[in-house]
């Protein structure tokens, strides 16, 4: 799902509207910012596809973990989550453009997909049992079919922080709880 989300830079829509904002506020009609802003949407083409092209690789190596679970499945799927989080994080600085990845949704217009690939903070014990709480967790909920309509539909279901789906509902998976007070779990 997440190679999905990031198969297409509609962004790019917010970058083509640039210069006339920038123009607006004061800039000047006589600088011509379109060089910047096509070079913005090249790096964006090839930063986007980049990263999906490394969620792709990650999700291959996740579903042959789950296929045939093994320490040295568990191993490659964590390399691959840690060889694909940069190319996502490269991706970062295109979102401050009020660009339809992380548009809040209104009647024309569909909210944007980065608060299912990157929203933090997670509250871990909505995923699965934490210290203190063995039985927390959609996971450990027997009546409930763990499948892609009840993860998307309790995606930030009650809380912001109740998230099942992107980079840190699948870090946590991969790692469990992080229980270290100084440094990575």
């Amino acid at each position: 799902m997440l190679s999905l989300l990031l198969s297409t830079p509609t962004w790019a829509t917010a970058v083509f509207e640039a210069p006339a904002r920038f123009q607006k506020a004061g800039a000047g009609a006589d600088i011509d910012v379109s060089p910047q802003a096509e070079s913005l949407i090249r790096f964006g083409q090839h930063a986007y596809a980049r990263a999906a092209d490394d969620a792709r690789m990650m999700q291959a190596a996740i579903d042959a973990f789950l296929s045939a679970p093994s320490e040295t499945g568990l191993a490659e799927a964590r390399r691959s989550w840690r060889q694909a989080r940069p190319a996502y994080q490269r991706t970062e600085m295109l979102r401050f453009f009020n660009s339809p990845i992380d548009h809040a949704g209104d009647d024309q217009t569909p909210p944007g997909p980065e608060p299912r690939i990157n929203a933090w903070p997670l509250n871990e014990a909505h995923i699965d049992y934490v210290e203190g709480a063995p039985k927390a967790g959609l996971i450990q909920r027997l009546d409930l079919p763990i499948e892609v309509s009840t993860i998307l539909h309790r995606d930030q279901f009650s809380d912001e922080s109740d998230i099942t789906t992107g980079w840190h509902a699948i870090e946590f998976l991969l790692w469990g709880q992080d229980l270290s007070a100084d440094g990575p779990g």
